[in-house]
């Protein structure tokens, strides 16, 4: 195999290098190119770069933390190695990094890095060189973490500052480029639900910090994501940091253009492959004490024009239709309290887990408009009578939809549906 890296860390660099986005590879001590060629061979759509002075460890490099000896590993030349590969695609660039990359220019931006260069003070140059330049999302990983004979791996990645953690394989560590910024300037609840399955697919591979308004930390806790301090808006963009970001604008539109749900459009937001269909958010809901209620009613809509909204007074109809109904209204702090007066409750300004436990504790379900409670029951797998005339973007994929002009549809054709649902 002409290296001396395991079978599993090898094939621990193909896991993690498939969550990366696409674009160049790179790798900083090819030795004899078993390593670089597994990798060209996994991506044949790839440019691939190899960095070594194929003369051995350099002594430039060398520090008193070493166990390895300058020269060592001399037992190489870059024209073997390059017939070993023969792949046109990956370019070898022979000398001592970061001097050698003059041969590629300074703006290249890079998906996935490979570092197994032993010295303490070469890792240490790799990640100074290449953390500035990897694309948002990308990765490097270390070979030899913890190894015995290489004190100078952990070292370096110790001091770095960076987001790192050992890989699934043993002897082996990455820094991962995923802090992951959710720019949500009007808070809007269930556009950020949209984005959590992407966000728990991508870390599924990676720690994540997740930089977003405090008001959306509980939901993403319940999603088992950590988040991170404010993002304070306007501060700063994402490009400026190289974190990745989910485009809400761009998600909608592509949304809009091939008829996704929020939920596939933000894969493909973030760089991964768009699901078949609509995905559901996994949520853990810590159980708390709650009143048992037959309906809840979310009638509140920010993004919903006033004249496509189920009028005020047909809800307080369908109350009064219902009587041996239990409803709780819920909304916001700022929604309108005496919404649906009628109502057995209100109850306006609770955290998620106590909505979220209304919801799961409801007897025949959610009745709403499109908002972020109805995005919170898809999550939960809560029934959804849904007052909808928007395309899938933002509509419940699991939803009892009442269909047609929304300010048309009677409280009569409503109960209607209802008690045919209630008799199921």
């Amino acid at each position: 195999m002409n290296t001396l890296i395991t079978k599993d860390r090898l094939d621990e660099l193909i896991r993690i290098a498939k969550l990366c986005p696409r674009g160049p590879i790179a790798e900083i001590g090819v030795y004899k190119g078993g390593s670089l060629k597994y990798l060209a061979d996994a991506f044949p759509d790839r440019r691939l770069y190899g960095f070594d002075t194929f003369e051995g460890l350099p002594a430039a490099y060398h520090s008193e933390i070493e166990i390895h000896k300058p020269g060592e590993f001399a037992d190489t030349h870059v024209e073997s190695v390059a017939r070993f590969i023969n792949n046109p695609r990956v370019e070898l660039i022979k000398g001592l990094f970061p001097e050698s990359v003059w041969a590629i220019g300074d703006d290249t931006r890079f998906s996935f890095v490979h570092v197994d260069t032993d010295f303490y003070l070469s890792v240490k140059a790799c990640i100074e060189w290449f953390v500035p330049r990897m694309m948002p999302g990308g990765v490097m990983v270390f070979d030899d973490f913890d190894w015995p004979n290489c004190p100078g791996v952990r070292k370096a990645l110790e001091e770095s500052g960076k987001l790192w953690s050992p890989t699934r394989a043993k002897f082996q560590a990455a820094i991962w480029q995923r802090p992951l910024v959710v720019r949500n300037d009007n808070d809007l609840i269930g556009d950020f639900i949209g984005t959590i399955p992407a966000m728990q697919e991508l870390a599924k591979g990676a720690p994540m910090e997740v930089h977003c308004g405090v008001s959306m930390f509980e939901l993403l806790s319940m999603a088992g994501l950590k988040p991170h301090a404010e993002w304070r808006r306007h501060q700063w963009t994402p490009d400026e940091r190289g974190d990745l970001a989910f485009d809400l604008h761009a998600a909608f539109k592509l949304a809009a253009k091939d008829n996704l749900h929020m939920t596939q459009a933000n894969f493909h937001a973030v760089g991964l492959p768009i699901p078949p269909k609509p995905v559901r958010p996994s949520f853990v809901v810590r159980r708390i004490a709650q009143p048992y209620f037959d309906y809840i009613l979310s009638p509140f809509s920010r993004s919903l024009p006033e004249n496509e909204r189920w009028p005020k007074e047909y809800w307080r109809q369908l109350v009064d239709l219902m009587p041996s109904r239990q409803f709780a209204v819920i909304g916001g702090d700022n929604d309108d309290h005496d919404y649906i007066p009628n109502a057995t409750t209100s109850l306006f300004g609770h955290h998620f887990t106590c909505v979220s436990n209304l919801l799961k504790e409801a007897r025949y379900g959610l009745i709403s408009v499109v908002t972020g409670t109805s995005h919170l029951a898809h999550a939960l797998g809560v029934r959804n009578f849904l007052f909808c005339n928007q395309g899938p973007w933002g509509k419940n994929p699991d939803a009892i939809v009442f269909e047609g002009n929304i300010p048309s549809i009677t409280p009569e054709q409503v109960v209607q549906k209802l008690r045919q649902w209630e008799s199921r």
